[in-house]
């Protein structure tokens, strides 16, 4: 059952594993549905949460990577949303409207079994963790199954392929790297710069997430690190003591 807009054409998630309550304010102020990712510190996301409440009256969602439990005891009345990793148990967030994040058919057939209310179809441009298919086969594949449930694209998308996705079936798009440039974004300014230069090559597949690289910042042995523990490293504390999932 949904209990936030099941008309929210747009989602927006706060970029790269980090709870900035700032940008997910500004999205929801724009009328937009704004997720706060609540990234891999507990406190850094409570305190992100408690601001976000304070700011915004409207309903808004979390985000719970992979790899991290989270207790939906912490959230706020206005948190009606949530988006979990395939592999997370659907039980205890029951009471809120759960969208899974899947990179293939038989990942969105399995939440969907478990009681799914929509899908996010993560294309492999997006960053972290990732599948072999782009967004848009993905989001044919899974319409292709006879799926009902509402289905969302995260992956490469921009003006003419938001238009592209939802022509082709989606209930709307997922914007999340997108944002990182925001007037709001409180990410650091060496991830911002970063950012700011990229031309979409510099980004690579490791152990099945996608992260941000270039010559100068190898990941050395964080890339063969087992796979938790490169889970762990991600974020965007710096470009240096993070390894950040961009698409």
């Amino acid at each position: 059952m949904w209990n936030t807009n099941p008309s929210s054409m747009f989602i927006g998630i706060s970029p790269f594993e980090v709870p900035d309550s700032a940008v997910v304010a500004a999205l929801c102020r724009a009328g937009v549905l704004g997720v706060l990712d609540l990234g891999r510190d507990e406190r850094r996301s409570r305190r992100a949460l408690g601001a976000l409440a304070a700011e915004v009256s409207t309903s808004f969602g979390v985000r719970v990577p992979e790899g991290v439990e989270v207790s939906p005891t912490w959230l706020p009345p206005q948190a009606s949303l949530v988006i979990l990793p395939h592999s997370a148990s659907l039980e205890s967030w029951r009471s809120l409207t759960i969208l899974v994040q899947v990179t293939s058919v038989q990942e969105a057939l399995s939440a969907l079994a478990a009681g799914a209310d929509g899908l996010i179809a993560k294309g492999s441009e997006s960053g972290g963790r990732v599948g072999d298919e782009a967004s848009f086969i993905l989001l044919q594949q899974l319409l292709r199954e006879g799926i009902t449930q509402p289905i969302w694209v995260q992956g490469g998308i921009g003006m003419h392929t938001a238009a592209a996705c939802i022509a082709g079936g989606a209930k709307g798009v997922v914007l999340d790297s997108q944002l990182a440039l925001l007037a709001e974004s409180r990410l650091p300014t060496d991830v911002k710069q970063a950012v700011r230069a990229m031309d979409g090559s510099e980004t690579t597949v490791v152990q099945g997430i996608r992260v941000y690289t270039r010559p100068d910042l190898t990941l050395g042995d964080r890339g063969k690190a087992d796979r938790s523990v490169l889970l762990g490293l991600l974020g965007a504390k710096s470009l240096t003591e993070s390894v950040i999932p961009a698409g």
